[in-house]
């Protein structure tokens, strides 16, 4: 979500632009290569090689400050989903900030909702409201992209919220979880990630945690040479 070269705040949601740098740089080295969520959603990409996307939640001014010059210097894109109505916030990118991080081509900017609604605690008309308000923030602002994309608050997805989203023509939803009703011809186009804590993360830990949870061979710890 956030960086901070303060280390006292590093936690689950907070991590420092060294150890942010790290994370990416220890992904490559483990063979993993960098795709966005525009290749993601567009298919161009090959299934015999592993990935890693970077994803950003609520909008910090910190993705725009501490972050995009990392990801530049290593050549890797990543996608914000802003909280339209955080735009405002002082620890958050405002409009004209957003506008700035958009020109810079490394970073992607999409829905995270206007209020930053849960759709598992509200009505699914009251949920698609606010996702539209979103959207509608983003192209006054932003200008009219090629594609719409969400990410779930809180992780909080449900059924009649996909199916809704995806008749309306969203592109991508994001979760931190694949349902296990999931059906791309109803539900549309997902994409399942995890969250990557600031404190002393390990790269290869997180990555066969989630290759193990899809039945994928786990990876072996590189040896120095």
């Amino acid at each position: 979500h956030d960086l901070s070269e303060d280390t006292d705040k590093s936690g689950p949601w907070t991590t420092t632009p060294d150890t942010f740098r790290q994370n990416l740089l220890d992904l490559m080295d483990l063979g993993y290569q960098p795709l966005s969520v525009e290749e993601y959603v567009e298919g161009t990409y090959s299934l015999l090689q592993n990935y890693f996307i970077v994803t950003f939640d609520d909008g910090y001014l910190s993705n725009l400050t501490l972050a995009q010059p990392i990801l530049q210097s290593l050549g890797i894109r990543a996608a914000v989903f802003v909280i339209t109505d955080s735009a405002r916030a002082e620890n958050h990118m405002s409009w004209r900030q957003l506008q700035e991080a958009q020109t810079t081509g490394v970073l992607s900017l999409y829905s995270h909702t206007h209020t930053h609604m849960n759709a598992q605690n509200v009505l699914l008309d009251k949920f698609l409201l606010d996702a539209r308000q979103s959207q509608m923030n983003l192209e006054y602002y932003l200008g009219e992209g090629k594609y719409q994309m969400l990410a779930y608050p809180n992780g909080g997805y449900t059924r009649s919220t996909m199916q809704a989203l995806h008749r309306e023509g969203w592109d991508l939803l994001v979760m931190q979880d694949k349902p296990s009703w999931y059906n791309p011809k109803t539900d549309g186009k997902i994409l399942v990630r995890v969250n990557v804590t600031g404190k002393n993360p390990d790269m290869l830990h997180i990555i066969n945690y989630n290759r193990a949870r899809t039945g994928l061979p786990l990876l072996a710890p590189k040896t120095e040479e």
